[in-house]
This record gives structure tokens, sequence and C-alpha cells, in this order.
């Protein structure tokens, strides 16, 4: 029963550790994507002001 508990608390312990690196992942990933799409989103900007300038 004692050893049951213990498991069972290790397990929490694990899935508590992989929830919290999913999310950090998560915001990690959203944030990258953001300044990806942001920086060719200038690039492209910069590239058509090249071609069109006014």
């Amino acid at each position: 029963m004692i050893d049951k508990k213990i498991q069972q608390s290790q397990v929490d312990k694990l899935n508590f550790q992989v929830r919290n690196k999913a999310c950090f992942a998560a915001k990690f990933g959203s944030i990258w994507l953001l300044m990806s799409f942001g920086i060719e989103f200038w690039v492209a900007i910069a590239l058509y002001r090249l071609v069109y300038p006014n």
C-alpha cells in the first residue's frame, strides 16, 4: 500500500514536469513562430520597397 502511494506520487511529479515542459515548449514555439513570421514580413516589405520605390 505504501509502495503504491510512493509510486503514485512519483508519477504525479513526472506528469507535472512533463506538463510544465509542454507548456514551456508551446509558449516558446508560438513566440518563435511569431518572430520568424515577423522577420519574413519585414524582409518582404523591404524587398517590396526596393522593387517598387514610390
